[in-house]
């Protein structure tokens, strides 16, 4: 496998896990008020929303690209 040894291998396998643990934690911290029950909700409000949302969209799409990297890990 690309010349590297068992050692190599199982270190990147570690790191792979690592991270996509740290997006799983990562994107629990990102917290997205449910609005849904809100008759209106101010600007500042509404910024933070969309803010938080991009934030975790952000996060979602790193957790989804390590999650790749972990299930072709050794093909």
């Amino acid at each position: 496998m690309n010349g590297l040894s068992i050692q190599q291998l199982f270190d990147q396998y570690q790191d792979i896990i690592l991270e996509v643990e740290l997006a799983k934690k990562n994107i629990d911290e990102t917290p997205l008020k449910d609005l849904s029950e809100e008759d209106y909700i101010s600007a500042d409000e509404a910024e933070k929303y969309v803010t938080n949302y991009a934030e975790r969209e952000r996060k979602m799409a790193h957790l989804e690209r390590v999650s790749q990297q972990y299930q072709s890990f050794g093909k």
